[in-house]
């Protein structure tokens, strides 16, 4: 299979899945899970939180552990891939990239220097959202955050931006943005792609130059969105540039010396995230909803208001003598 081909289903199936998700749960709150259990990013914000009380941010669950964990997983075996082949917010950026090449005949770059200075406020990003969440045990990056913006969308731009002003601003900005040059809010500002760039200095999948072969043409360097000849922790794998060089073997990935087909980078990368997923489901610990600690007898539970209501509603009067003492926490979705 072609693996630009390979790359779009991948792209196509999680934006659907996703946008399905989002969809659905604002149709049924109490049914289907926001998406902000189903982000790795929610894992590494909830896990001061799980450290020192044993207990989940709301919104989160174990579901975002086993994501983050599967995530870190394929950030050092092939860096940022997940990036270009699984994250439905750069898949959009991506594609109004390739929408603004049709329309002005090209992207547009900042100079490097300015690029690169830029691109470490996703790092400030990353700092001040963890230390807020931490210090005050509330996922603060929900409010702000345009994938939850976009996964709102269902219920009207109005109403949208009234409970999330930021986060919709932040999200037209970026499409806005995305048309001219390549994805700005990965780029830019994006905390989990600031985890994986860290972690994708350590990738033992590398995408390499075989200056034997290499004529130094550039065109590989051309199609590249962010300009990249070399391994590099900007690289998400896309392998747009393998398939542009004319040179078979002049540029590709590589596993030590063992060479790497770009087919086999999205097969690494979908094969240990899914798979992370498959063993939570089989081991039985996948959960998308609620949280539950037991903590000297006392079970502390964390429920949407719209599932934990009616069995407030029907349990009233009855006699838990004997029984653990229940703490029920109710928020507001």
């Amino acid at each position: 299979m072609n693996v630009k081909v390979f790359r779009t289903v991948s792209q196509i199936v999680f934006l659907a899945l996703m946008t399905y998700v989002a969809v659905s749960h604002q149709i049924d709150k109490q049914g289907v899970p926001p998406v902000d259990a189903l982000c790795p990013f929610g894992g590494l914000a909830s896990l001061y939180k799980i450290v020192t009380s044993h207990e989940h941010l709301m919104r989160t669950n174990v579901s975002n552990i086993v994501l983050l964990a599967g995530l870190l997983i394929a950030a050092l075996v092939v860096g940022k891939s997940f990036c270009s082949w699984i994250c439905p917010f750069g898949t959009i950026q991506e594609w109004l990239g390739n929408l603004g090449r049709k329309l002005f005949g090209r992207n547009f770059r900042l100079p490097e220097a300015i690029d690169r200075t830029l691109s470490y406020l996703k790092y400030v990003v990353l700092i001040l959202v963890l230390a807020f969440t931490w210090y005050t045990g509330d996922l603060v990056f929900h409010h702000y955050d345009p994938w939850v913006a976009y996964a709102h969308l269902y219920n009207g731009v109005t109403a949208v931006f009234s409970e999330f002003p930021v986060g919709l601003s932040l999200l037209a900005l970026t499409f806005l943005l995305a048309v001219f040059t390549d994805r700005p809010w990965c780029r830019y500002a994006c905390p989990l792609g600031a985890v994986l760039e860290i972690l994708g200095r350590f990738g033992v999948v590398r995408l390499k130059r075989n200056e034997d072969i290499c004529v130094n043409c550039d065109l590989c360097r051309d199609a590249c969105a962010r300009g990249l000849k070399e391994h590099d922790p900007y690289c998400d794998s896309c392998a747009d540039c393998v398939k542009a060089c004319p040179l078979p073997g002049a540029i590709g990935f590589t596993w030590g010396r063992k060479a790497v087909s770009p087919i086999m980078v999205g097969v690494l990368t979908l094969g240990i995230l899914l798979g992370s997923y498959a063993f939570a489901k089989t081991a039985g610990i996948w959960n998308t909803k609620g949280s539950c600690t037991l903590d000297e007898g006392k079970v502390s539970l964390v429920l949407p208001a719209t599932e934990l209501l009616p069995q407030v509603n029907s349990r009233s009067g009855s006699d838990y003598s004997g029984q653990a003492d229940v703490d029920l926490t109710i928020y507001k979705e």
